[in-house]
């Protein structure tokens, strides 16, 4: 979580400033009331990608190697643990389909964010597949509570169960309150997808490197 904050906020004035911030782009965490992430988790963090050069803490924390950093995440990463998804079919369809998930994951009190894959939309001008993939936490009964529209053969909505932190980490909820994965995930997804999915991966990267050329001419990020 700390290095894709990172590729978001490349610049803070101090470390108690990265930390909050990490917390605050903790979806899962807030809405599970867990025990956030650790200051201790975010100096080694820290310590391990400046012995590397990816980042220095002179005068604060900077992101000195994006390229690097994003390599150093796709290559080590791992598609969420996560039980047999679950596929329904609704009666709506996007942007529809959008709005009724979000009223369903606020009457229930959890969070539902559109997996990687199915948030290139977001992110890049691309038409929506046929089918919505999403994560949501295990135990939050969101399963249950479709259970009726439970249908495999013309399924448009897919239900991935994961308690995996980095998936919800810095999720982007859209007007109607639905939650799209971020860039950094959506990246991930694509990059470790075929070849088309890695086409498209090339253009979220893009966006995430001129996001940081802007964030960089900013003040350093202070926590909120």
């Amino acid at each position: 979580m700390v290095q894709r904050l990172l590729l978001v906020c490349p610049c803070f004035g101090a470390v108690d400033d990265l930390v909050a911030e990490v917390r605050r782009r903790d979806l899962l965490a807030q809405v599970q009331a867990s025990a956030p992430l650790s200051s201790g988790t975010v100096l080694r963090a820290l310590a391990a990608m400046e012995r590397e050069h990816v980042v220095t803490r002179q005068q604060g924390v900077r992101l000195l190697r994006t390229d690097a950093l994003l390599e150093r995440l796709a290559r080590n990463y791992r598609a969420p643990g996560c039980a047999e998804p679950a596929r329904f079919e609704l009666p709506v369809q996007p942007p529809g389909l959008y709005q009724f998930i979000a009223r369903q994951a606020a009457a229930m009190r959890t969070v539902v964010v559109a997996t990687g894959l199915s948030s290139e939309v977001r992110y890049v001008s691309v038409q929506p597949g046929d089918m919505l993939r999403v994560y949501c936490p295990p135990g939050a009964d969101f399963i249950a509570c479709l259970g009726q529209m439970r249908c495999e053969r013309f399924a448009n909505l897919e239900v991935v169960e994961t308690a995996d932190p980095s998936v919800y980490f810095d999720a982007r909820q859209d007007e109607g309150g639905f939650w799209w994965a971020s860039p950094v995930q959506t990246y991930l997804e694509l990059v470790a997808g075929d070849k088309r999915d890695q086409e498209t991966a090339s253009q979220v990267h893009a966006g995430i490197v001129a996001g940081l050329g802007e964030a960089a001419q900013a003040e350093p990020a202070q926590s909120r």
